[in-house]
């Protein structure tokens, strides 16, 4: 028995040189990329210019509805894995998604006072858009399964850097106040065009996922789907201005020109990513 054990280890070593034999050295990744953008929620308020509590207004909750806004990107995924054994790589990723932010939100509020027999309504509306762009520059290690058969799950643990931007901000943002009191009726509204660009800086990202590999030839295979959980931080940076023309009544009361500038906290963005396309084995 003591004779068999030195053959039995060097049988399991050479074993996982054949097992190791099978991972190429090298992966090349390139394919479309779609992802689902987080960019402006009542936590964080990355788009804090076309929000009402940055122009002065409570949060969105007090008029019966809150802000989450979201765009559907296009773009591409690169990523390049070196196997260091059969289940385990570094991998380097580089990914770049567009699209355009659309924006339109209502909040209202009613008020209703019967000692007075007055009424009054404040609504609330934003509609608009803006140019999206994300960038990811990601490094980790990537698991997977390389054996005989042609399909091989990996899954991986990201990190690196992201920076997003968001151009052609342009937004319409109307504020209507109506007042009824007795036989009498006021209205005023106050109309905000704002436009402009928001830059997020250069700043931590992780992405967290896996996928499935069908191999298509000795040295091609075919990425059916990948995806993934990718968080974002971003310290957004607002240069904005907001031009404001005060109806009273129906007739012009007051324009206003504002330029907003101010830089955010830095605040997590939750973002999802799928991806489709061919993998070189080298």
């Amino acid at each position: 028995m003591r004779k068999m054990i030195p053959v039995m280890l060097m049988m399991l070593a050479l074993g996982a040189t054949a097992a190791a034999q099978d991972a190429p050295d090298w992966e090349v990744f390139g394919g479309y990329s779609l992802m689902k953008g987080d960019l402006l929620n009542t936590n964080n308020l990355a788009l804090d210019g076309m929000s009402p509590r940055l122009m002065g207004m409570d949060s969105p909750e007090a008029y019966g509805s809150s802000m989450n806004e979201a765009v559907i990107t296009n773009g591409f995924d690169f990523a390049l894995t070196r196997n260091l054994n059969s289940w385990v790589g570094i991998k380097a990723n580089f990914s770049g998604h567009y699209g355009t932010l659309d924006i339109d939100t209502a909040m209202t509020g009613d008020y209703e006072n019967e000692y007075y027999d007055e009424t009054y309504s404040n609504t609330v509306a934003i509609a608009g858009k803006a140019d999206y762009r994300r960038y990811n520059v990601l490094f980790g290690p990537q698991f997977s399964w390389n054996n005989d058969s042609v399909v091989r799950p990996f899954a991986h643990a990201l990190f690196g850097v992201s920076k997003m931007t968001a151009d052609d901000v342009h937004v319409r943002y109307v504020d209507s106040y109506l007042d009824q009191y007795g036989d009498g009726v006021y209205s005023d509204e106050d109309v905000t065009t704002i436009t402009g660009s928001l830059k997020g800086d250069t700043n931590l990202a992780m992405a967290f996922g896996g996928g499935i590999d069908l191999k298509a030839g000795k040295n091609v295979s075919i990425r059916l789907i990948q995806a993934e959980y990718a968080p974002t931080y971003n310290r957004i940076k607002t240069d904005l201005t907001a031009t404001t023309v005060d109806y009273d009544d129906g007739e012009v009361w007051s324009t206003d020109t504002t330029r907003i500038r101010s830089t955010g906290a830095s605040s997590r963005l939750n973002n999802l990513k799928l991806s489709f396309g061919v993998v070189f084995n080298f």
